[in-house]
């Protein structure tokens, strides 16, 4: 079933397509919950909550790209968990530090306008090299930590960190000069 179709038999109330919403995204979006919470049971629990949540929005909603918008959904539902975890002190999940450092440089709230942001992010991740954009995107996309993301480009922690340290940088200073405060 092509996501065009999903996204129909959504809008017709086709139960099937949240069992091809399992079959096609189940695994990605796991690999987004497990970035940020580590736990395979609450990874489970984000990706039954992202079904509820596609089914619920989708309709009046029309993702033209499927795989990013369960993919954002449960990234969002993740990050909400996680949150959730850290305020009421019961441990810090593996994504806690990337929003740390994150929010350190790059206040969330720096851009209110979601499609808004979503332009300046991509924009922004055009002028990277690809180096670069990717291990960016590993580590506040995908949550993963420094040592796996070094792990996984098959180079040194220390670069990554300081990778990161230095597109931060350069993202404060992109949206500064896009007119955004920071």
């Amino acid at each position: 079933m092509t996501d065009e179709q999903i996204v129909e038999a959504c809008f017709r109330r086709d139960e099937t397509a949240l069992d091809r919403l399992q079959e096609q995204y189940g695994g990605y979006c796991k690999t987004v919950a497990r970035g940020i919470l580590g736990g395979e049971a609450e990874c489970e629990e984000c990706v039954n909550d992202m079904l509820l949540r596609v089914w619920e929005a989708v309709p009046p909603a029309r993702p033209h790209d499927l795989r990013a918008y369960v993919g954002r959904v449960t990234r969002n539902l993740a990050l909400d968990r996680l949150k959730a975890a850290y305020t009421q002190k019961r441990g810090r999940g593996t994504g806690c530090d990337a929003l740390e450092e994150w929010e350190a440089e790059l206040p969330c709230g720096a851009v209110e306008d979601e499609v808004m942001w979503r332009d300046l992010f991509d924009r922004f991740l055009e002028t990277l090299p690809k180096l670069s954009r990717i291990i960016f995107v590993k580590r506040y996309w995908h949550m993963l930590t420094v040592a796996r993301i070094a792990e996984e480009l098959d180079i040194k922690e220390e670069r990554v960190r300081a990778q990161l340290s230095r597109t931060r940088k350069k993202m404060k200073t992109f949206l500064e000069k896009e007119g955004v405060t920071v």
